[in-house]
């Protein structure tokens, strides 16, 4: 489409680690992950989303939602890319 996104590298980043946590809770809907080799990239990225806690129970990790603050970061981050992304093609 010749849209450059080079500057929106941080957004699309975020954007994907908020994707991964909400594949996970559409897909499996409960706030648990086996802790195991098969998870640990899962594990590293719910790890680096800001207002997101994740506690290491043994087996299994709880993820959880400690405020809103994500909610409402994941959709500034969603709507500045989408909006940078229609000034760069306009």
């Amino acid at each position: 489409m010749g849209i450059n996104l080079d500057g929106l590298n941080a957004e699309w980043t975020e954007i994907t680690k908020y994707n991964k946590l909400r594949n996970r809770l559409v897909h499996l809907p409960t706030n648990t992950i086996e802790n195991g080799d098969n998870n640990k990239e899962l594990i590293r990225t719910l790890q680096s989303i800001d207002n997101l806690v994740v506690l290491n129970k043994g087996d299994y990790l709880e993820f959880e939602i400690t405020d809103k603050e994500l909610l409402m970061r994941s959709c500034n981050t969603i709507s500045k890319f989408l909006h940078d992304v229609y000034l760069e093609k306009a």
